[in-house]
């Protein structure tokens, strides 16, 4: 009921805050790959829509998945190119670049590029 009124935007950043405090509230948990790389493909979907109130939440969204990615697959952490191995560059671009930072990946110059 709560959520039913906000924003369908606000409902949805909402909905996604509340599963990464899940994930974090619960260590136990383990999520796949394939459902990782999916909370990485919702974050994407987040827009700031100029509002810098948001632009704050959406870079804290997009970091978290990021991080809950580099939890399932550490060897991104040092290994940052084999992000593309497992997340469609399409999503990779639809990310705000500070979030890999942010989430534990750091970029050499070559790869920066990409984006």
């Amino acid at each position: 009921e709560a959520l039913g009124s906000l924003s369908e935007h606000d409902c949805y950043m909402t909905r996604l805050a509340n599963a990464f405090d899940a994930l974090s509230a619960e260590p136990n948990v383990g999520l796949t790959v394939r459902e990782t790389v999916g909370l990485v493909r919702i974050s994407s979907h987040l827009q700031t829509d100029g509002d810098p109130s948001n632009h704050a939440k959406v870079l804290d969204l997009q970091s978290k998945a990021i991080a809950a990615l580099i939890k399932v697959m550490p060897r991104i952490q040092n290994h940052p190119a084999d992000i593309f191995n497992v997340v469609q560059l399409p999503v990779l671009q639809n990310l705000q670049f500070a979030c890999f930072a942010r989430g534990g990946i750091q970029f050499g110059s070559f790869d920066e590029r990409i984006f």
